[in-house]
């Protein structure tokens, strides 16, 4: 059901905020709202270090010997006392960590600008040349740079024949692709003409990339630099391993310190000496808010009012544990809207059974059931990642059930119960097709129902009850001993819409015409129909995918004599291509479950279009938190 909610304000002294808002927060159970005349107000007065306690982890990264955040790593427990309890010393190492790591970088960047100094020198190392001399003298220009050069061409070099002509001699001191480095030196009225000749011939004139000395005393100075450089590199690298001891502390203090950023500003009326908050609660979790308030403020007054008119109240439903891990998957799509129910009771069962049906496969259900049990038991997600993770979870029962009824075994048929989808192509088709059109019923049903309570007993009759009839008279066309049947539901039914689908028209005109009109709504449903052949063909697809693993495997199995290494050479196979499948199986039974709710199950009665319940609450990254003090840490 869709919980009422109320509109909860809050009044206390000033000096109080802070703590005000660390034990709303705590609860997680009341959403801060802007009113008339409020601003956003300031709630914590210390420096928040999120950032740099975030720069910090960045920087322990490379030198834990365990990290967090990974697939098999699980969060660290605290209790309530530990969490915010402001430690002194993680604030220092945070500050030190970020400052050594500022300084790693610019040894990195320093170190990257050293080497690509040392690749522009190596080209000069064999030069002989002093840099104050590539200037020349007074009556003479030294020219340097390179040029194409290829001893194997017909006929002189460009180099040598250009020299020759001008009667100067060139020294080589570096070759590299093609390229000769070269300096000559030549009279200064003629180095203009030389040069043009020699940019003729692809001549690039180059600049000495260093200022005193000889190339080879650049780089021995390059070289010396570097070292230097390393040397601080180690030293830093030494320090910040030590400074990653304390990583799993660091990660505690963000989790704080990304608390207190989340509760630095909000939404208040604000006077001298008093603060009022509004916001919105659960009206069955108000008695914790008015606990947190009266014990955090001690002087306060609080009231919890019905929404008024042109609020926009966010929406939240409360269902049975079971059907309340769905409200994930309505979320994802929509929270419910002022006009709408709450859809997760009718749709769980649905997403439960048709996520089951494209897996369909005894094995690949029991694999995803006990790698998800695995992810829970390491990982202790919670919030809607818990309840996504319960999904999937709850959905490897039919996937088991449906893989016996199909007799599937990771990919191999065995005993089947009903049929083979593989064996039984228009049998798999007509059960998708049945499924899919009760899944359509069931949300026609449910709109026929508000209609019908909302006193529109005739939209009830014309856009939902005919329009199921004249569906399931064409289905009954399908068979003989039906077909009368079928014929006669589907006439009283298209009379129906055509008689009585222009109701609402003000014209006779109108009336006349929209429910003639009206009836090229079949297409709709024709097509949302189809869409259920998704089913079919993704549950077809994977069992497919299994049988050619195994078949591999096989093969693979019978190219080798020997009897046990046989098997253990297809084991790589097995354990890849049935994973790989498994995850493609999961990942389209997600995505394609999801659509057919999205589009042709909540299409029939559903809005959405509500607004999301985003309290304020703790988003702890790393940590957890537990009433059990001695279960602190991992």
């Amino acid at each position: 059901m869709i919980v009422a909610m109320k509109k909860a304000t809050a009044a206390f002294f000033s000096d109080r905020l802070e703590a005000v808002t660390e034990a709303l927060q705590k609860t997680g159970e009341f959403m801060p709202v802007e009113e008339d005349g409020s601003a956003r107000v300031k709630t914590v007065s210390a420096p928040i270090l999120e950032e740099e306690a975030d720069t910090a982890l960045k920087a322990y990264s490379k030198y834990r010997k365990s990290k967090s955040g990974g697939m098999l790593s699980s969060p660290a427990l605290y209790s309530e006392e530990d969490f915010t309890r402001d430690n002194q010393e993680d604030k220092t190492s945070v500050i030190k960590t970020v400052e050594l790591y500022e300084q790693l970088n610019s040894v990195n960047a320093q170190l990257a600008s050293c080497e690509e100094e040392r690749k522009a020198l190596l080209p000069y190392e064999a030069l002989t040349l002093d840099a104050s001399e590539q200037d020349g003298t007074k009556y003479t220009s030294l020219i340097i740079g390179r040029i194409p050069y290829s001893e194997k061409s017909k006929g002189k070099p460009p180099l040598d024949e250009i020299c020759e002509r001008y009667g100067v001699s060139y020294e080589g001191f570096y070759d590299e692709s093609g390229q000769k480095y070269f300096y000559l030196s030549v009279f200064r009225g003629d180095a203009a003409e030389l040069i043009q000749a020699l940019n003729e011939r692809g001549f690039e004139q180059l600049r000495l990339p260093y200022k005193t000395g000889t190339g080879r005393q650049a780089l021995e100075k390059n070289a010396e630099k570097k070292q230097q450089l390393e040397f601080l590199k180690n030293s830093i690298d030494k320090q910040l391993e030590a400074e990653a001891e304390k990583a799993q502390a660091v990660e505690l203090f963000y989790d704080r310190e990304k608390a207190k950023a989340d509760r630095a500003e909000i939404p208040a009326l604000l006077t001298e000496s008093t603060v009022v908050l509004t916001g919105w609660v659960r009206s069955d979790r108000t008695e914790i808010i008015e606990k947190a308030v009266s014990e955090a403020a001690g002087t306060y007054s609080i009231q919890f009012d019905d929404p008024a008119e042109g609020d926009k109240v966010p929406s939240v439903t409360k269902d049975p544990y079971v059907i309340d891990q769905y409200s994930t998957i309505t979320n994802s799509y929509s929270p419910p809207g002022k006009n709408d129910i709450d859809p997760n009771p009718f749709m769980a069962p649905w997403y439960f059974m048709i996520f089951g049906m494209i897996i369909g496969d005894v094995g690949y259900g029991i694999l995803i059931g006990i790698v998800l049990l695995i992810v829970k038991k390491i990982k202790r997600p919670t919030g809607d990642f818990a309840k996504l993770i319960n999904v999937m979870l709850y959905s490897c029962i039919p996937a088991v059930f449906w893989g016996v009824m199909y007799g599937s075994y990771f990919g191999e048929t065995w005993h089947p119960l009903l049929f083979s989808p593989l064996d039984n192509i228009l049998g798999a088709m007509i059960l998708v097709l049945v499924v899919g059109v009760l899944h359509m019923f069931t949300g026609i049903t449910i709109k026929a129902v508000m209609n019908i309570k909302a006193g529109r007993w005739l939209d009830a009759l014309t856009d939902q009850i005919a329009w199921m009839g004249l569906i399931t008279g064409c289905g009954l066309l399908a068979l003989e001993q039906t077909r009368t049947a079928g014929i006669i539901t589907a006439a009283v039914s298209v009379g129906i819409i055509v008689i009585l689908g222009g109701h609402a028209k003000k014209t006779v005109f109108g009336k006349i015409t929209g429910g003639v009109s009206s009836l090229t709504g079949i297409t709709n449903y024709l097509s949302d129909i189809l869409s259920y052949l998704r089913i079919f063909a993704l549950a077809l697809a994977s069992g497919l995918i299994g049988m050619v693993m195994n078949v591999v495997a096989n093969m693979v199995a019978g190219g080798i004599p020997v009897p046990v290494l046989n098997r253990v050479a297809t084991i790589p196979i097995y354990v890849i291509g049935h994973g790989l499948n498994t995850a493609l199986s999961i990942l389209g039974a997600y995505v394609h479950t999801g659509r057919l709710q999205f589009i042709e199950f909540f299409g029939k009665f559903y809005e959405g279009n509500g607004v999301y319940f985003r309290p304020l609450q703790r988003k702890n990254k790393y940590t957890q938190i537990t009433k059990d003090k001695e279960m602190k840490g991992n």
